[in-house]
């Protein structure tokens, strides 16, 4: 230590401003720790003037102010020797004297009900310990958020709403749903939830399921970033199901095959296809998943290409097309005839009495189609009603917009 530097001060920790947060560096006596903000101090040059310097921070008075917020429950458990006040009279054999009230100390151990500052710490602490019923308002709100698409910002002093909303509600009240708590609720308490969810729904699956893989770029993290889904058959449709992500830097064949067998916890005879997109890493990639594959079982891969999904829309369209129906067309027609002619619409509803109308399909998408052929089904006996309608009035359909 230089001549003329500044150690650690033992009487600072009697000091009050200092006694909640200071204590002597572990590294240097020459440095002061400070334990809401878990920060070395260097008080060599600036001795007690550096404490004081370093209260007055941001960072210092945030850290505090969360630590003040803390209840200390050491001292509730702590079993101490209780004064308690006892009542002695005296015999009736002897003259009567003042009661005389003497102070006695009783073991802890034996159950001699006192007045003591245990029942008043416990009800203290309950206030400060979040209920099930407030648990369950802020998971029910968290889902909210993922399944609406709100932002994490959208929720930031949402609990101050609630609790004007609900001025009655001891729950709204005790709610407290800031951004990042519920970014952990999301991530660390339902995200791990619903995918243990999925891994037991994926274990009852007797048919297997496709793994879906697709890569790209996270300008935030500036990473690669894997996303895997799975899709699989329940009950009386297909379902696709987000699985997880997994982040790279170089994205080889050789570094995607580790990610997944990292991140995919499952039994590759489970996996009946590979859905991904069509570049030469994946290709590559593919062959190392299907070398995996027969050492295990002597099984292959259902290869249908790269994207099954792409294959299965082509089929569809083609088996539609041998048919001669013209669906594509039907349904174009029919989408066009009420699109962007809102006095055609008030005349078909007034005429038909229906607020539906024919929806958008898409040449390339056959296999999500539909909901766009069931629309049809409902609503062509209403446009039949009211094509008939113009054809009576010899109204042209070009004219009614």
């Amino acid at each position: 230590m230089p001549k003329y530097g500044t150690s650690f001060k033992a009487l600072w920790l009697e000091k009050d401003i200092y006694r909640s947060w200071l204590q002597k560096s572990s590294v240097s006596d020459t440095k002061a720790f400070c334990r809401h903000c878990k920060k070395q101090i260097d008080i060599l040059c600036m001795g007690e003037a550096a404490l004081k310097s370093h209260m007055k921070s941001d960072k210092h008075k945030r850290e505090s102010g969360k630590s003040d917020g803390c209840l200390m429950i050491a001292p509730i458990f702590a079993k101490k020797a209780t004064t308690v006040t006892a009542t002695v009279t005296c015999p009736t054999a002897m003259p009567p004297t003042p009661q005389v009230q003497a102070a006695q100390v009783i073991d802890p151990s034996q159950n001699i009900p006192t007045t003591s500052t245990s029942t008043q710490a416990q009800s203290s602490i309950k206030s400060h310990v979040t209920t099930e019923e407030t648990n369950n308002a802020e998971i029910l709100w968290a889902l909210k958020v993922v399944c609406s698409h709100y932002s994490y910002n959208s929720c930031h002093d949402i609990a101050d709403h609630f609790a004007r909303m609900f001025p009655d509600s001891n729950i709204a009240k005790k709610m407290s749903c800031g951004k990042d708590k519920i970014s952990y609720l999301v991530s660390f308490g339902l995200g791990p939830y619903f995918q243990d969810l999925l891994k037991d729904k994926l274990k009852t699956v007797n048919d297997g399921f496709v793994l879906l893989f697709d890569e790209s770029l996270n300008r935030e993290l500036n990473k690669k970033q894997m996303d895997m889904h799975v899709r699989y058959w329940d009950t009386d449709k297909v379902v696709t199901r987000y699985y997880g992500s997994a982040f790279l830097g170089h994205a080889t064949a050789q570094d995607m095959h580790q990610k997944l067998c990292e991140n995919f916890h499952f039994d590759g005879k489970s996996v009946v296809q590979i859905s991904m997109d069509g570049p030469n890493v994946n290709w590559a990639l593919f062959k190392l998943l299907s070398e995996d594959l027969q050492k295990a079982s002597e099984k292959k891969f259902v290869d249908i290409g790269s994207c099954g999904l792409h294959t299965m829309h082509n089929a569809f369209r083609a088996g539609l097309a041998s048919t001669g129906w013209e669906l594509g067309h039907f349904f174009s027609s029919l989408s066009w005839l009420f699109k962007d002619t809102p006095a055609r619409r008030e005349d078909f509803t007034s005429l038909t009495g229906s607020s539906d109308f024919p929806l958008e399909h898409c040449q390339h998408r056959w296999v999500e189609n539909v909901e766009v052929a069931e629309r049809a089904l409902k609503v062509w006996p209403h446009v039949k009603k009211f094509i008939q309608s113009l054809i009576t009035a010899k109204k042209a359909i070009n004219t009614v917009f």
